[in-house]
């Protein structure tokens, strides 16, 4: 099912903790969801623009369902495989109804850890938005 995805980053780099968590996305996905296609929109300079961002992803893109995930985004590979079941209703699906905000502490050591699904998050280091 996943093999039918592409998963759209946007991204401009901060050089700094934005880059170091990029990082931990990219791997995020590569090892959570290996089927699916990862598609980059990276952007340079001090232009901030993510729809050019998405669209410059989205081009690269060969499969024949799009995810946009922002470069700070996990999203729960099984909600994605609900998502696309429910994909065949509509032509767009918002894969989630919660959001939940890592804290930098809490960011810092998880940047640390191997990326899985769930992630190693503990309760006193997120909040929900």
């Amino acid at each position: 099912m996943l093999d039918k995805v592409s998963i759209i980053i946007p991204f401009q780099s901060d050089y700094g903790p934005r880059a170091k968590a990029f990082e931990w996305i990219q791997q995020y996905y590569a090892r959570v969801m290996p089927e699916a296609e990862i598609c980059l929109g990276l952007m340079n300079g001090k232009e901030i623009n993510k729809s050019k961002a998405v669209n410059l992803a989205a081009k690269k893109a060969t499969r024949d369902i799009l995810v946009v995930a922002d470069a700070d985004v996990v999203y729960d590979p099984n909600l994605i495989k609900e998502a696309i079941k429910v994909l065949k209703k509509g032509g767009f699906v918002v894969p989630f109804t919660e959001v939940y905000n890592v804290e930098y502490e809490g960011t810092k050591r998880l940047l640390k850890t191997e990326p899985k699904w769930p992630i190693d998050v503990k309760s006193g280091e997120c909040y929900k938005s």
